[in-house]
């Protein structure tokens, strides 16, 4: 089910994709599993905490602010800086098919 996002003034869609899709997820699912491990003591819950918080800098957003906009058509009309009290629909993304086909430009 997709999410919703209300601007605050000076909001800008760039800024507000990274927050949702990219670093504050990534901190919400190690605080997560950080949190598993104090309650259960679990070595394992750790290390996931751990491997969640070390993947932080490997987020990748790539096609995601064109992908709100398709969701939102209408913010295009605002500009770059949003005012406040826009509603923003941010939509489930699902992992797309990888194009791994290769192509080579020139014979052995």
């Amino acid at each position: 089910m997709p999410d919703t996002y209300k601007t605050k003034d000076g909001d800008m869609l760039d800024w507000i994709c990274w927050m949702h899709y990219g670093q504050r997820r990534k901190l919400e699912d190690a605080a997560r599993q950080l949190g598993n491990f104090a309650l259960e003591s679990n070595s394992t819950a750790l290390m996931n905490g751990i491997q969640a918080l070390s993947s932080m800098s490997t987020v990748d957003l790539r096609g995601i602010v064109e992908k709100v906009l398709n969701a939102n058509p209408k913010l295009v009309d605002y500009g770059p800086i949003l005012p406040a009290g826009v509603t923003i629909t941010l939509p489930d993304l699902s992992p797309e098919a990888e194009d791994n086909e290769i192509i080579q430009l020139w014979d052995d």
